[in-house]
């Protein structure tokens, strides 16, 4: 078999690990949240994750957070958490979800040559948020932060790779419930985004990578093989 076919191979695997995983994301489970954000140029859009959950930490967790795979070429449009401080041979995730706290940040990058110069969209639906939960979106570009809660979307000229910030506050614990942006942990802007899913519980059976990480594990093994072969 030749390196190649073997890419191919472990494309279509992440491609499936991804679709399940996605599937048991959406469970309904007490306790923990998910939002999906998703960039979109023209026909051809990418989504990333962010959450909390009791049962997840702020660093790396193999039930909850998933790597892009470095191995993978770049697609047209990309978006993905970069995590060079955990250590991993893979740096940037497609799922970042966090310890369930009172406050959370994420920062994730965008970057697209294909759709370079002109309009890019971020969109995003919180209605299955918590409501005592406030979230905003800030482009560290042009340091303007959006309450997601009010906004649906977000359209920014591409000009190279982008970052964005997304903040989630309680809001009991603010002093102004309207502006989430300025209670946000750490310097900088905030950020907002895409689709809210309950998170499916780790408790007892695993957490909604599960079948993620089955899958990764049992059908990338062909690409790690076919390098050992070079």
């Amino acid at each position: 078999m030749k390196l190649s076919d073997y890419r191919v191979y472990h494309g279509l695997a992440l491609g499936l690990a991804l679709a399940l995983s996605a599937a048991a994301a959406s469970a309904n489970v007490a306790g923990g949240w998910v939002v999906k954000i998703t960039n979109t140029a023209g026909d051809f859009r990418t989504t990333v994750t962010l959450g909390a959950h009791p049962d997840a930490s702020d660093a790396y967790d193999a039930l909850y957070d998933a790597p892009v795979f470095s191995s993978l070429t770049l697609p047209p449009l990309a978006a993905r958490f970069p995590h060079p401080e955990w250590g991993r041979s893979d740096s940037d995730y497609l799922y970042d979800i966090r310890a369930l706290s009172d406050k959370q940040q994420w920062s994730f990058n965008t970057e697209s040559e294909q759709y370079l110069d002109r309009d890019i969209q971020l969109s995003w639906d919180v209605a299955a948020l918590p409501g005592d939960y406030a979230l905003s979106l800030t482009d560290a570009a042009t340091g303007e932060s959006i309450d997601m809660g009010k906004e649906s979307s977000y359209t920014y000229y591409n000009s190279g790779p982008r970052a964005f910030t997304v903040a989630a506050v309680k809001r009991a614990q603010t002093s102004d419930a309207a502006s989430p942006a300025a209670s946000a942990p750490g310097a900088g802007p905030v950020s907002n985004n895409d689709a809210a899913n309950n998170l499916a519980s780790s408790g007892g059976g695993g957490g909604p990578l599960d079948l993620f990480t089955l899958c990764a594990l049992l059908l990338a093994w062909p690409l790690a093989f076919a390098r050992r072969l070079r």
